[in-house]
């Protein structure tokens, strides 16, 4: 697929934002409309963890300035467990923890993924250093239900080469076609459904098929590291993966609908222990079978980004991973950063986050060896084996978040107190860079021990839904201060347009059918101002 296109819009959202346009296409009940650009957002600055006055001066040292992606949710749309039609149930709570089970631009989030490779790659030198992005850093949910297949177009699009999107057979055998004949999904190909009828969506002849030709992707010049999430490894981001599940997976039969009869009270619960037998029920569709939609482990996952292109070799995971069965690691950027990936999906199921003791006891080491003092008993304490490094914290869930119940007492799971009071007792752990909730959201966490110290969480949005917008990161040094500097970036791609002739263009498309879908839910996306483009000033820790 071609993948150059006209138009173009400004990388960050301080000087440019994307805002509802005109209506173009008007339905019954909302319009669909173009989106357009405005002006951009001026930065926010946080004190809330710096309590002596900061200076203004040039001797100012840029530490490290990266990218954080997050949530790409990238699905082969064609796969036979996929719970598409749980959204026709949105009303009812016994499928409230399942939904969304679709979006109507998902079939648009390969070329969206290859947009932004291009975006990062063109990205300008810092304004405030004249520093390039070092590093871009993933936290999870690049792939939306644990398929071999997904992780391969992902990596693909991210190290470079050729994502051949369409799983089974080049035939539309997905939702969004109309050959499909269920009215619940948009069909951008023609004929009725509730999205034109109701909300204005569009007739665009030729997306679908443009959509499913493979991409060629340039992929990232810069080095990228990985990470785990819930749906790297569980069917849907919530169902334990099960022989019986592979078989459905890749196979040629299609669940169409929940069955009949009496339904479980729980059908979260049912899903995460059975998801086969969920599947396995109601209205079946026959479709074309593919081994490559194999369900993968988190081994599996390892391994992949193991032999994937591009730097660092291994992108974070090394030969201990392997050794080990782990998905944690660390990864030092120069000699005063530590960057440290946690693993806290977790394979028996259900959308929340945690780690076990094991990676817990890990994590301290990692915080040890990077500090020349912690706290002990509320009482800072020299560590003459350390070396100090500001430490940023990523993970797939943020903190609040790491509540998963469905507890392996082999495991052993952490509690989430233990986890912040553990980060409190190092200083140096400036930051924690989280997806997971797609939704952006900047928070402080005030150290018990001295309230001078402490760590910003900042987690971003997904690629997958509105604002499909990335973070750049830079941390700078200063005499007397640290800054956090927190950007929002856009894919640069037109605000708008009617042809589907290449990548550019198809990715226009995603962005724009995830603003309209996002006018339709209650859910805040893109937070508060204090969320976004942000200065965090912290005390100096060494």
């Amino acid at each position: 697929m071609d993948t150059n296109g006209g138009g173009s819009i400004h990388p960050f959202t301080s000087a440019e934002s994307l805002v509802g346009g005109s209506t173009i296409y008007e339905g019954n009940r909302s319009d669909f409309l173009q989106l357009s650009v405005g002006p951009g957002e001026s930065e926010t600055t946080w004190e809330d963890l710096k309590t002596t006055v900061q200076g203004e001066g040039d001797d100012v040292v840029s530490l490290c300035r990266f990218v954080h992606i997050t949530d790409f949710q990238l699905a082969d749309v064609k796969s036979p467990s996929r719970f598409e039609y749980v959204n026709r149930y949105s009303k009812d709570k016994r499928f409230s923890g399942l939904i969304p089970g679709y979006r109507p631009q998902e079939f648009l989030i390969y070329a969206m993924v290859c947009e932004l490779v291009k975006t990062i790659n063109s990205l300008p030198p810092s304004e405030l250093s004249g520093r390039e992005v070092d590093l871009v850093l993933t936290t999870g949910d690049l792939i939306d239900n644990a398929q071999n297949n997904e992780v391969g177009w992902v990596v693909s699009l991210l190290s470079g080469g050729t994502a051949d999107v369409s799983s089974g057979s080049n035939q539309p055998e997905f939702v969004s076609s109309s050959s499909f004949g269920d009215s619940e999904y948009w069909h951008p190909d023609g004929g009725f459904d509730v999205y034109k009828e109701h909300f204005g969506f569009p007739v665009v002849e030729g997306m679908l098929t443009a959509a499913m030709r493979p991409i060629v992707s340039e992929g990232l010049k810069v080095p990228w590291l990985g990470c785990n999430g819930n749906h790297e490894i569980l069917s849907q981001g919530v169902g334990e993966v099960s022989s019986a599940l592979q078989e459905i997976t890749q196979g040629g039969s299609k669940s169409m609908d929940i069955g009949g009869g009496e339904l479980p009270l729980d059908l979260y619960s049912y899903f995460v222990d059975d998801p086969a037998g969920f599947f396995s029920s109601g209205l079946q569709r026959s479709v074309s079978f593919d081994p490559k939609r194999r369900h993968i482990t988190t081994s599996d996952l390892v391994r992949i980004y193991m032999e994937a292109p591009g730097s660092p070799p291994g992108h974070g995971f090394t030969q201990w991973n392997i050794e080990e069965d782990v998905a944690y690691f660390s990864y030092d950027l120069g000699d005063q950063m530590r960057v440290v990936t946690l693993d806290t999906a977790v394979s028996g199921g259900e959308a929340e986050g945690a780690i076990d003791r094991s990676q817990f006891l890990w994590l301290e080491e990692q915080l040890k060896s990077a500090s020349s003092r912690y706290f002990v008993d509320g009482r800072l304490t020299v560590n003459p084996f350390g070396h100090d490094r500001y430490v940023v914290i990523t993970s797939h869930h943020p903190l609040k978040r790491m509540v998963n119940s469905f507890r392996d007492p082999q495991r052993q799971e952490v509690d989430r107190g233990e986890i912040s009071d553990l980060l409190h007792r190092y200083p140096n752990v400036i930051l924690w860079l989280s997806g997971h909730t797609h939704v952006n959201e900047v928070s402080r966490s005030v150290s018990p021990y001295d309230r001078r110290y402490g760590f910003y969480e900042v987690t971003t949005v997904s690629i997958m839904d509105w604002p499909c917008q990335f973070r750049v990161v830079e941390i700078l040094e200063r005499p007397d201060a640290l800054e956090v500097h927190l950007e929002m970036g856009n894919v640069d791609v037109p605000a708008f347009t009617n042809e589907v002739d290449s990548t550019t263009d198809l990715a226009s498309w995603h962005r724009c059918v995830a603003y309209n879908v996002a006018r339709l839910l209650p859910k805040n996306f893109v937070g508060t101002r204090r969320d976004r483009n942000v200065k965090l000033v912290l005390e100096k820790r060494h």
